[in-house]
């Protein structure tokens, strides 16, 4: 009984909240498109999902989530009243043929009278028309059934131009992972258990009993790579107001309080995280072939990231 109730009150604030959304769009309720756009720019493994969820929780901002992943049939929005959004053939439409009027009309549509901030997740690879070096089919392993994300749009529209032509709109928290080992790591882990973490898909889980055989090369080429598409996001950023911050601050108070002074709020506003960290035991417990790994990694000049 209690789980029915609990999924009535859910369906109730879904729909009161679509409707207040569609009618601040509609400009029919209070509401405002005075507000700074925000965009989270990292790749897997590095708190994007804490932070994005961290500050879907403050009452200034709206923040939607990988609404430009490679699932076709849905929009990731996670967000209360847009959940029967996400699959709507025009929005569908609009986010593959359309990114700048999915941008405009969808996620920064006039907002709700309070709102000084509306952002989204974007990862490095996502909504590319560019053709970047890791569409190669040396990275085929990289993706399920060597399928790549999306591009949506073309070289004439597309979610990069369009920020590009709103730089003095829009700012960006560039968010990466120091240890690069760490990162692929969990990635990999993720992958073998199907659990990315609270609000991700498989949810959550630890990593205790877990075990797992590395590729040596495939791990020299993911830190190879992840550290050129760092590269790149951060030349791309040099055009908006930035702020780079990495996991390992994220996951400290000193990081949270940088990011809410960085968007002008109260970070005291701000709520708590819905995400837990998955991976607490030593790396070498979890994989298998440590020492071939360590070993590579040693010769590649990455021997730091494992000790």
């Amino acid at each position: 009984m209690d789980n029915l109730v609990h999924k009535a009150i859910r369906k109730t604030h879904e729909h009161a909240q679509e409707l207040r959304h569609s009618l601040a769009a509609a400009g029919a309720l209070p509401s405002t498109n005075d507000f700074r756009r925000l965009v989270l720019l990292s790749t897997i493994r590095t708190g994007s999902t804490m932070l994005g969820f961290r500050l879907a929780a403050h009452p200034a901002v709206s923040m939607f989530q990988e609404v430009f992943h490679v699932h076709r049939n849905s929009v990731s929005f996670q967000k209360v009243g847009f959940q029967r959004k996400s699959t709507t053939p025009k929005i569908l439409r609009l986010r593959e043929n359309e990114p700048s009027r999915f941008l405009e009309e969808i996620i920064f549509a006039r907002k709700p009278r309070g709102i000084k901030w509306v952002g989204f997740r974007l990862m490095y690879n996502q909504a590319r028309v560019d053709n970047p070096f890791w569409t190669g089919p040396e990275f085929d392993h990289w993706y399920a059934n060597g399928k790549r994300p999306p591009q949506y749009g073309n070289k004439h529209d597309n979610v990069r131009n369009w920020l590009e032509k709103n730089a003095e709109k829009i700012d960006v928290i560039h968010l990466i992972r120091e240890n690069l080992f760490d990162q692929y790591l969990s990635g990999e882990v993720a992958k073998k258990t199907g659990a990315w973490g609270e609000g991700a898909t498989g949810g959550w889980r630890g990593d205790d009993g877990v075990s797992i055989e590395l590729n040596p090369d495939h791990t020299v080429q993911h830190i190879q790579t992840t550290q050129k598409m760092i590269d790149e996001g951060r030349d791309w950023c040099r055009q908006f107001r930035t702020l780079e911050i990495t996991y390992d601050e994220l996951v400290k108070n000193d990081g949270m309080k940088r990011v809410f002074e960085f968007l002008g709020l109260d970070v005291l506003d701000a709520g708590e995280t819905r995400s837990r960290k998955q991976g607490k035991t030593d790396w070498t417990e979890k994989v298998s072939n440590s020492d071939e790994i360590r070993e590579a990694l040693s010769r590649s000049g990455y021997g730091h990231f494992v000790g």
